[in-house]
């Protein structure tokens, strides 16, 4: 049975509530899961793809960082471990992932297997071709992997197949295995962000986000967490932070005509992309609080515009959580006994996103801030 909803928030209760009331006990790997199998939901705004529960913290830098990561093509750990360290433990030699879709879908990681056709390429054509195709499909699991029988990063993700109806770009993802609470929200995050690209190459609205999974599953282990969001949800005590639908990614239109304009487009798109990247990965935050006050404002967006190459708001997005969360890491080390302290914490959040109000489109920097506050707000054992 597959759910439907608006958002990613309408949908995700109800999955926990369906497997903790409504499934099969399986324990592969001598692990204990509640599980269903070919269950999924329909998200018919793939733009709501922002989890907003209290009692669910969803890293948003990490997420968006992760997406950005897979469109540049990058396969090297440091990029998503730094945000989330347990990522390293999936590493087979420390250096490189094999779930980097991103690569996969360009047909670009030769750490796994021999350099295959550019498939976000082929999909832009196919569609472009023949926009009611049923054939754009990004495959990312590979011969290859079938053969690989000791790893630490199995790839989970099969396939991502886009089409266009109504003048929209939907999806269709499907994943052999998904966990439901630590992978579903970034899963989720993660393709309708490469949803969005193929809608942005294409000059089209982006639709709904369907994904199947093989088997969707919970362990036991985070049982009595999904149940305290599965509860809010059925009893309609529900607590969301703030919410738009974050990111909005813009969607510039285009002519529909001269087929060589969308592939050069898509060509760069992926440049763009791992620009973009790099100055993440190589610059970070390039500027100190003094440094801000002293160069200003207007001329510190100009350098940060110039630095990192972007020029919509769909890179913009992308990368204010990302800035956010290394200027409150930079503060974090640098200050690690105030940081103890919730009221200097909560002031150095207030503090940052200030700056940022400067940079970056209003409507989002409160979305970012409730995000922030709540990843970054004490838990138990700090």
């Amino acid at each position: 049975m597959i759910r439907d909803g608006q958002t990613v928030n309408d949908v995700y209760p109800a999955i926990l509530d369906r497997l903790l009331r409504q499934s099969k006990v399986a324990s592969p790997r001598g692990l204990a899961t509640f599980e269903r199998l070919g269950d999924g939901a329909v998200i018919e705004n793939a733009q709501g793809r922002v989890l907003v529960y209290t009692a669910r913290k969803f890293h948003l830098a990490f997420a968006c960082a992760e997406a950005l990561w897979n469109l540049a093509g990058k396969w090297n750990v440091f990029g998503v471990s730094r945000f989330v360290k347990r990522m390293g433990q999936f590493s087979d030699d420390g250096r490189t992932l094999r779930s980097c879709y991103g690569a996969r879908m360009y047909g670009d990681a030769p750490h796994i297997g021999d350099l295959k056709p550019n498939q976000f390429l082929e999909v832009i054509r196919t569609l472009v071709e023949d926009p009611d195709s049923r054939r754009a499909i990004i495959m990312f699991r590979w011969p290859e992997d079938c053969a690989i029988k000791k790893t630490k990063d199995q790839i989970c993700g099969t396939s991502l197949q886009l089409f266009i109806r109504e003048s929209k770009v939907h999806a269709v993802f499907n994943i052999r295995s998904n966990d439901v609470w630590l992978g579903v929200p970034y899963d989720v995050f993660s393709f309708s962000i490469m949803q969005a690209a193929v809608a942005l190459v294409l000059g089209l609205d982006v639709g709904s986000f369907t994904w199947i999974a093989g088997s969707l599953h919970l362990y036991e282990r985070d049982a009595e967490k999904a149940a305290a969001v599965a509860e809010e949800f059925i009893n309609g005590r529900q607590v969301y932070r703030r919410f738009t639908d974050y990111p909005r990614l813009e969607i510039s239109s285009h002519s529909t005509t001269g087929k060589d304009r969308f592939v050069k487009r898509a060509n760069e798109f992926r440049y763009q992309a791992d620009m973009i990247y790099r100055h993440i990965g190589e610059c970070g935050w390039p500027f100190t609080e003094e440094q801000v006050q002293a160069v200003g404002y207007d001329k510190l967006k100009e350098r940060i515009m110039f630095r990192a190459g972007f020029g919509s708001n769909f890179w913009k997005d992308l990368l204010l959580p990302i800035y956010v969360h290394q200027l409150l890491t930079t503060f974090r080390s640098a200050y690690p006994r105030d940081w103890s302290n919730w009221d200097y914490r909560e002031a150095m959040i207030e503090e940052v996103i200030y700056y940022f109000e400067k940079l970056f489109p209003e409507n989002i920097i409160q979305d970012v801030y409730a995000q922030t506050r709540c990843y970054w707000k004490p838990t138990k054992g700090e």
